[in-house]
């Protein structure tokens, strides 16, 4: 009955699956060389990685007794019905939004309207806060997959 109602062991146990899964799901392409890796490493890599992270979690995690956890949830509030509804609906309406704009105005407006609409979910960002957050992380997301990876994604387009 412990186990049951461990965070940790839920978490740890859906990093091991994760990490599981996609080991399986890499093993049906090529591997390949050092000198010529193939297009199963990386998926591999990360697998192998998500596993042992999930195996890290599940051995290091702390194990409660039921009625720690339900003092625990009584006494710990995550916010009201009202402002977890909220967060939901800013962060698929950002995520929603992103499709939209990514498809006719190109990535820089879509990936500003992600991150300043999700943010806008918690009550605690100023409107300050928001935007400064959102221009330098897009700034960054563009330079990194933009100039760097070189994503195939137009940065602005219209229509």
């Amino acid at each position: 009955m412990r186990t049951l109602h461990n965070q940790d062991f839920w978490a740890g146990l859906l990093c091991l699956a994760s990490g599981l899964l996609t080991i399986v799901g890499s093993s049906n392409y090529r591997i390949g060389t050092l000198e010529d890796i193939g297009p199963a490493a990386y998926p591999m890599v990360v697998g192998v990685l998500l596993a042992v992270v999930g195996v890290i979690i599940i051995a290091t995690g702390k194990t409660k007794n039921v009625s720690d956890v339900l003092n625990a949830s009584e006494t710990q509030s995550s916010g009201t019905w009202n402002e977890r509804l909220r967060l939901w609906v800013a962060v698929f309406g950002g995520v929603l939004l992103f499709i939209y704009l990514g498809r006719n105005f190109g990535f820089i407006p879509a990936t500003f309207a992600l991150l300043f609409i999700s943010t806008l979910g918690d009550k605690r960002n100023s409107f300050k806060t928001v935007l400064i957050l959102s221009v330098l992380a897009t700034a960054a997301v563009i330079f990194i997959f933009h100039y760097l990876i070189g994503l195939q994604f137009s940065l602005l387009s219209w229509g």
